[in-house]
């Protein structure tokens, strides 16, 4: 079983991340956790699929490593150095202590040198998306706006008819996304 999480890396321009906890971030770190758990206890051969971006995929990429499941990072960058360059001195040694040794690193270089870096970005969310298959779970970390990554990333998922389940970083509630359903978005936490 794969698990696919990916979300937002700011809300209200403030970084989701560890050094600067919120009610934001532990609700964030919560819902993660309580998924990979469930998932844990109900099947053998998991695996968390995750961009490595901060944020949402960090705390993702975090608990799976104190789980012990295995990860695949899918990275938009050409090497991990420039993908390094691109975080605050903190978080790369956060990165390089917790997240990058219990991951398997894929740079998909069928597009890094032609598009730019927005680009690879958005299309890195392609690709995790691509590599689910009937029965793998799709956990989305959104804020309801209609710009950005993650919601790209949550079109072309409904677009795939994969359904999905969206973390609401500002109601604090679980939806279940289906695209064979009707209404689409159904609660699933009060």
């Amino acid at each position: 079983m794969r698990i696919l999480i990916r979300g937002h890396r700011k809300l209200r321009n403030r970084y989701l991340n560890p050094f600067e906890p919120t009610t934001t971030w532990a609700y964030v770190q919560t819902q993660l956790r309580l998924a990979l758990v469930k998932a844990q206890d109900k099947y053998k051969d998991l695996l968390l699929i995750h961009g490595g971006a901060i944020g949402t995929d960090m705390a993702a990429a975090w608990e799976a490593g104190k789980l012990g499941i295995p990860q695949l990072w899918v990275c938009p960058c050409r090497t991990l150095k420039e993908q390094a360059s691109m975080w605050p001195g903190h978080i790369k040694t956060f990165m390089a202590q917790e997240i990058i040794p219990k991951a398997t690193i894929e740079y998909p270089q069928d597009y890094v040198y032609i598009m730019t870096k927005r680009e690879r970005f958005l299309h890195r969310n392609k690709v995790m998306i691509d590599k689910l298959e009937a029965g793998d779970m799709d956990i989305s970390v959104w804020d309801g706006r209609k710009m950005g990554g993650t919601w790209a990333g949550n079109t072309y998922a409904f677009s795939r008819r994969e359904p999905s389940l969206l973390a609401s970083p500002v109601s604090f509630h679980m939806y279940h996304l289906h695209p064979y359903e009707s209404p689409h978005w159904r609660t699933i936490t009060p």
